[in-house]
């Protein structure tokens, strides 16, 4: 039967990376006696098939390794590479050692063993039987640094003999046992450690009786250097048999795991702990690396984003958020890694039944000592009932703001009307005032008129009397377009009509007067005895701001101008106003209706006039039409229904006159104007026109014509006085003007 004599030791330090040689390996692979070869190189003095096989062995070792032991052992025959003069073949017979360490995966992933040491035995293959020799040899008789080397092993070493005593202990297990090397030999496990020999009798018989090593046998229990304190040892028991008549024995290898073992139960533990936490929290639970690779995803993560446990580890677990959010949570990723801050981001994920969801994440990153980030450990938490609460807030601050604002636009064009109202009070007071004067001052003027021209003159005098007289009335119309102007379209009676022809003649001198200097006015009246179903004051309101508002559009024209049309078609009046102004944008076109809006200064205009138009239009159901062209003009048609046709009494007279025969002219002319004529003055119809000897004598409220007295001083806008001794035809006049058929 062949056997091995142990000819060297190998050594390997993670620390320096290097293999360092015995000085009989390093002799048998033809090296330098002292040698220390970096991993790779030794690897090369192998040849390539044992290389391979090597290989396999370590990662097979690794592979088997009990979670919690120090070391895996594996076997190998190597054959040195190269051409040496003396081939050998070797045996090596090695151990690695570990050093635990702890990864931030998932809770349920078992802690990871980095290799840090490895020491081996190499035995050249022979005939000798050497091996019988150790077993019998007393403790002192191993080759001085064979016996260095195993006496001063940072692991426990022994061997025991066919009868289970001691013939070899090692300075480590002597410690261990609280007992000299000298005082285990010849003695017997049971004797040396009693209280644990129930618990290895077992593995010492089936080594001894199969010939089988056990490997990796966790043994605990107390010992005579530590009584009362319970220890953990990482045992390997492999047999030994050597020399002609068969010797066996036991080897023992002893590593204590006891600090290995309380930290691996304390991290089980902390990861029952940290699973039972993360299970109970109703946040979403994960962590990930410093590249966001997901490395643990909680049930909670799983159930509600419907992944597996598979798809959200890695880059998976991004697929669950909403893609507008990724480039933002992953700029703020970044800021956080910076600045070694915590993360936080709201963002969105998809649940299992497809829809969105906010979550508030917040991570925070575990450094290590060298100030480097090794992994994120976090949380998201459902906002999304928080952040609907906050939309609803923000729409209805929204909304606030703007009913503020409305209601402050409100109050400023309330005050911008107010004030635009007391003008145009004011303006119509003037107006009204201007009216009155004017009638007061022309009536003396007409009835002078009157009696001149029945005086025998000259054909000159009476050219000049026939011009004055077209001037008076030309003057009378405007006088009355003052006062139809001065009057409040919205206290007209209902159902009030206006006779075209009749309002066009106190219209035209009124709105002649509100162009600018180089515009004409045209005019088209096409049916003059049309009869519109409106009244004066609101026809005059519409003419005048349409008309005064296409005279300021040609203003700067040489030749400027602005025509009006009236004509009537399918019981309707069309009132038509063209000029040849600047004309109107899109934008002015579609805002032009706006109250208060303008294209000119505040200082200038109030931006009211079509506003005017369009109320005065729309109260009696008509309609307007904007046609502009910019450069090109303007181009305004307001349609208005036609008054019915049927008999309108020209209103009530009252008569309060002492001459008779003047009351019965008065009456009879009153009459031939379409008046229903009353002498009393408890009629209980209202009056639309009073004929009295004396101001005081009339009552308030409609037209009055004084007959027996002169202009009045202070009068008010309706009261016309003719003066004592008025003509006949003096009287008609103004019984005409007054009842607006002059």
């Amino acid at each position: 039967m062949a056997s091995r004599e142990i000819s060297g030791f190998v050594e390997w330090h993670s620390s320096t990376g290097t293999v360092q040689l015995s000085r009989e390996v390093a002799a048998l692979l033809g090296l330098p006696p002292g040698i220390a070869l970096p991993l790779r190189t030794a690897f090369k003095q192998i040849a390539r098939p044992e290389r391979a096989a090597l290989i396999a062995a370590i990662r097979t070792a690794l592979a088997a390794r009990d979670p919690l032991s120090h070391e895996s052992r594996f076997a190998a025959i190597l054959r040195p590479a190269g051409s040496n003069p003396e081939p050998v073949t070797l045996h090596l017979d090695a151990r690695l050692h570990f050093t635990p360490h702890v990864t931030p995966a998932r809770p349920s992933t078992p802690p990871i063993n980095t290799p840090t040491r490895a020491l081996g035995a190499i035995s050249q293959i022979s005939d000798s039987n050497c091996a019988a020799r150790h077993i019998s040899a007393p403790q002192t008789d191993l080759a001085s640094p064979l016996h260095t080397l195993i006496r001063t092993a940072p692991v426990g070493i022994a061997l025991l003999d066919e009868s289970l005593r001691y013939r070899y202990v090692n300075d480590y297990l002597a410690d261990i046992n609280g007992l000299s090397p000298e005082a285990h030999l010849g003695r017997t496990v049971k004797e040396i450690v009693p209280l644990m020999v129930d618990d290895i009798a077992s593995v010492l018989d089936s080594v001894l009786r199969l010939g089988a090593p056990a490997e990796n046998v966790l043994v605990s229990g107390q010992t005579a250097k530590l009584p009362g304190v319970d220890r953990v040892w990482n045992t390997s028991w492999f047999p030994v048999q050597a020399g002609p008549d068969g010797a066996r024995g036991v080897g023992i290898v002893v590593h204590e795991v006891t600090k290995q073992r309380e930290f691996q139960l304390a991290l089980r533990r902390s990861e029952a702990r940290f699973r039972a936490l993360t299970q109970a929290m109703p946040q979403l639970v994960w962590s990930c690396d410093p590249d966001i690779n997901c490395t643990f995803a909680s049930a909670q993560w799983l159930e509600a984003t419907g992944q597996s446990d598979r798809d959200a580890l890695g880059q998976g677990w991004l697929n669950a958020m909403h893609p507008e959010d990724l480039a933002r949570v992953r700029r703020a990723w970044e800021v956080a890694a910076q600045s070694r801050q915590a993360f936080e981001a709201d963002l969105r994920l998809k649940m299992s039944d497809g829809r969105y969801r906010w979550f508030l994440s917040r991570a925070q990153a575990v450094i290590s000592g060298e100030d480097k980030i090794e992994y994120w450990i976090g949380t998201s938490t459902d906002i999304e009932h928080r952040k609907q609460a906050e939309g609803v807030l923000a729409r209805d601050n929204e909304a606030l703001e703007q009913i503020v604002a409305d209601r402050t636009e409100e109050l400023r064009r309330f005050h911008q009307q107010q004030r635009f109202s007391e003008r145009m009070a004011l303006m119509g007071t003037l107006a009204a005032g201007l009216g009155h004067d004017l009638s007061n001052f022309l009536v003396p003027l007409k009835i002078r008129l009157d009696l001149l021209a029945a005086d025998a003159l000259s054909p000159d005098s009476m050219e000049s009397v026939t011009a004055i007289r077209a001037s008076l009335r030309y003057a009378q119309r405007l006088a009355e377009g003052l006062r139809l102007l001065a009057q409040d379209p919205a206290g007209v009676r209902p159902g009030e009509t206006t006779k075209v022809g009749e309002w066009w003649a106190h219209a035209e001198p009124l709105l002649s007067a509100v162009l600018p200097a180089g515009a004409a006015l045209r005019s088209t009246i096409r049916d003059p005895d049309c009869e519109a179903a409106i009244s004066n004051a609101a026809l005059m309101q519409i003419a005048f701001n349409l008309v005064r508002n296409s005279g300021e559009a040609t203003r700067g024209r040489r030749d400027g101008w602005v025509e009006i049309t009236i004509w009537c078609a399918d019981d309707q009046l069309f009132i038509k106003i063209a000029d040849n102004g600047r004309g109107m944008s899109e934008e002015v076109l579609a805002r032009c209706q706006d109250p208060f809006f303008t294209t000119k200064a505040r200082s200038e205009a109030t931006g009211l006039g079509l506003a005017v138009v369009y109320s005065c239009v729309n109260q009696v159901a008509g309609r307007v039409e904007i046609r502009s062209e910019v450069d090109r003009g303007t181009e305004i048609t307001v349609r208005l229904a036609l008054a019915p046709k049927q008999f309108v009494s020209a209103g009530v007279a009252l008569v309060r006159v002492a001459d008779q025969r003047l009351r019965s002219y008065v009456a009879a002319e009153l009459r031939a104007l379409g008046c229903e004529v009353t002498e009393l003055i408890d009629d209980a119809r209202a009056h639309d026109v009073q004929v009295v000897d004396r101001v005081r004598d009339a009552t308030q409220g409609c037209d009055v014509v004084v007959i027996g007295e002169g202009p009045v001083v202070g009068a008010p806008a309706n009261v016309y006085a003719i003066g004592p001794s008025p003509t006949h035809r003096a009287i008609r006049d103004v019984l005409k003007m007054v009842r607006g058929q002059t």
